[in-house]
Formats: C-alpha cells, sequence, structure tokens
C-alpha cells in the first residue's frame, strides 16, 4: 500500500482523538486494551479505519494511492498512536505499508520501521442504526466556540429547542447558545462529556454533507461514508435555561468589544483567581460603565471605566472575568450588546451575528 504522509497522519490524528483517555464530570474513565488500537480493512479501492471504546467509536474512509498486496476484507490491526507517530514523523510525501507475517513495515526512502499487528478478532463491527438529519457547518462552529469555553473534565448539556436553538452549559454561572435552524424538530436534553465536543470537531471539520442523529443515548455525526457516535452521559445539570433565553423586555448596554476586552484584560490582573468576579457598576445618565476588580488576598485593586449607549440608569452587578474574557476574545464583533434585568435572569451578551451568544448567572451586589 501506498498513502500520502500528510492525509493519512490527519487521519490517524482523528482515530487517536477517539481512543485517547478522558473524564465525565471530572471523574477519569479507564481505557480497555482495545481502546488503543485502529483496525484498517481493505474494502478496495479503499481501507476502512475503525477506532472504539466503552463510548465512542467511529469509521473512517481512506483511498490509498496504491492498494496492492492485500484482498477484499483483510484486516490489519495497530496501535493508533504508535502508527501515527511514526508516519506523522516522516517527510511529506509517499509511504510505504507492507504487512510481513506479525508486522507492519512503514518504508519511505531508507527509512524503514516495524510494527507488530493485533489479533483480529478482537475487533467487533461498527453498526449505525440512525435517522440521519443534516446538519449545518455552523453546529461545528458552535461546538469550536464552546470547546474554547467549557472545562475539559466536566459535562456539558447539549439541549436543542423546537426553534432549533442549540444549547450548552457546564456551571450554574454560565450558559452558552447558539441558533441553529437548522436543527429545528430535535428536542431534547442530552448531557455529553466535553471532551466529546473537542473531538467532534476534529473529526468533522471543513466536511461536506454533514448529518447527526441518536442512537441508543449516542449522539451521531455523519459525513458522507465516514460516521462517528459519542456517547451520551447521566449527571445532574441545571434544568432551567431556556426560559432565561429571553431577550424581549430587557435593558440593553452596547459598548465596543476591544474596548471593554482591554479593560477586563487590565483590571483582571490584580485578582488572585482568573474566575473571580469583576464589579461592573452603570452610570446611565453619564453613559458609562465602570469595571472594577480587588484581589481579596492582597488588597490590590484596579478600575477603569469605557463609554457605553444604554438605556439604564443605575445598575450593579458582578461577573466572572475568566467566561467573559474567553468569550470576547472568541467573536470579531465591533460592538457587542448586554441585555440585563432587574431579576436573576442571565445576563445575555451578544454579538452582531447570532451564530451563537453568551448568558451569565449575574452575582448582585
Amino acid at each position: 500500500m501506498i498513502v500520502d504522509k500528510d492525509s493519512f497522519t490527519k487521519l490517524l490524528l482523528v482515530c487517536e482523538n477517539i481512543s485517547t483517555s478522558y473524564t465525565v464530570a471530572g471523574k477519569p474513565h479507564s481505557l480497555r486494551p482495545l481502546h488503543a488500537y485502529t483496525e484498517m480493512k481493505v474494502e478496495k479501492p479503499s481501507l476502512k479505519l475503525s477506532v472504539m471504546r466503552e463510548t465512542m467509536a467511529g469509521c473512517f474512509y481512506y483511498t490509498p494511492k496504491l492498494l496492492e498486496g492485500v484482498e477484499d476484507g483483510d484486516r490489519i490491526i495497530v496501535q493508533t498512536s504508535e502508527l501515527r507517530k511514526v508516519i506523522s514523523s516522516r517527510y511529506s510525501g509517499d509511504i510505504s505499508l507492507e504487512v510481513v507475517g506479525e508486522e507492519l513495515i512503514i518504508k519511505q526512502g531508507s527509512f524503514t520501521a516495524k510494527l507488530p499487528l493485533y489479533r483480529q478478532e478482537v475487533f467487533p463491527e461498527i453498526t449505525f442504526n440512525v435517522e440521519w438529519k443534516k446538519m449545518s457547518q455552523k453546529v461545528l462552529e458552535v461546538f469550536e466556540f464552546v470547546q474554547l469555553v467549557i472545562d475539559y473534565s466536566k459535562a456539558a448539556l447539549l439541549d436543542v429547542t423546537e426553534d432549533g436553538t442549540f444549547i450548552f452549559t457546564y456551571t450554574p454561572t454560565q450558559v452558552l447558545f447558539g441558533f441553529i435552524k437548522d436543527m429545528i424538530g430535535v428536542d431534547g436534553r442530552h448531557v455529553v462529556p466535553s471532551s466529546t465536543v473537542r473531538t467532534v470537531v476534529s473529526c468533522f471539520k471543513g466536511e461536506e454533507n454533514l448529518e447527526f442523529g441518536f442512537m441508543e443515548n449516542k449522539f451521531c455525526v455523519k459525513a458522507g461514508r465516514n460516521c462517528a457516535y459519542f456517547g451520551l452521559v447521566f449527571d445532574d445539570m441545571p434544568l432551567n435555561y431556556r426560559e432565561s433565553i429571553e431577550f424581549e423586555g430587557l435593558k440593553t448596554i452596547k459598548v465596543n468589544r476591544k474596548a471593554v476586552l482591554f479593560v477586563l484584560e487590565s483590571i483582571a490582573q490584580v485578582l488572585a483567581q482568573w474566575d473571580q468576579l469583576i464589579l461592573v457598576t452603570v452610570v446611565g445618565d453619564k453613559q458609562m460603565m465602570n469595571m472594577k476588580a480587588k484581589n481579596l488576598m492582597t488588597n490590590a485593586e484596579a478600575n477603569e471605566s469605557v463609554r457605553v449607549e444604554t438605556d439604564l440608569t443605575d445598575f450593579q452587578l458582578g461577573i466572572p472575568s475568566n467566561y467573559v474574557l474567553k468569550y470576547l476574545k472568541s467573536i470579531t464583533d465591533e460592538f457587542i450588546t448586554l441585555y440585563v434585568s432587574e431579576n436573576d435572569k442571565p445576563i445575555l451578551i451578544k454579538g452582531s451575528d447570532e451564530l451563537f451568544s453568551m448568558g451569565l448567572v449575574p452575582f448582585r451586589i
């Protein structure tokens, strides 16, 4: 077999992402030996690469430049990370793979490496019994944004409302959501490990003709013949976020994104921890918003004001700086709008793009 180094490495990295260890809600899950391996099954003119563990599995097709010396149905089981490391260490261009006895011989020029093959009977068939629905790249954009913000060790609430609103959240103080109209009709709450968010993006980013569905407590994604499923988990997650997604009747604060980002980054330097609160005070008649941070350990403090457009009078609350900073860095809008209310509904932070917004439960001062 002759494979292209760059494209084959990319596919092996996808397989490796599925087969690596992960946590659910902060609890490490052990991996059995099977999880470290990828099966390459010959289905001429392609190779079908399969990888699985308890909660994730995927089947991905790759067409080598040359497929000789093997027969349809031949199965080659290798250690995923070992093969990926060897292939990725080589120069761009053609790499030869050859099965000799119980070994996989890898050659490029004068370079030769041997990797052991494993017993074929250990790898079960991966099947998908799913009613597939179309999914746009916008969903993956929401996934990609969410992975910048959520904690890798937490679980995430994947919630699709009847109007196509796509929601992620993982703490009592944070909710992230995007408006994905092509997901209308898929209603229900599903809790996934946050590592799933990253893996979905790594597997399907840039792919065309995306589809998704649910199967036996699994979230499934498909692009062409390539399929993967990601297990859902059961965890205690907040259930009141749908009612918080409402922009009507809220007071607004419009502010330049770069200006508020600069101020937040500057004054947050005095905090002992990035998840501590920043006090926000809005003075409506002066159209100014003051942000203040104080380190309770050292008594160091800093504050700065930025000009805003608002229909508020006087307003004060505390916000967790870490979440807001990550959100502001992940969008490119010139202006953002904060939607606030007099009660305990979350603050909604929204740019001009309706792809995704962010909500924070405020801390009243």
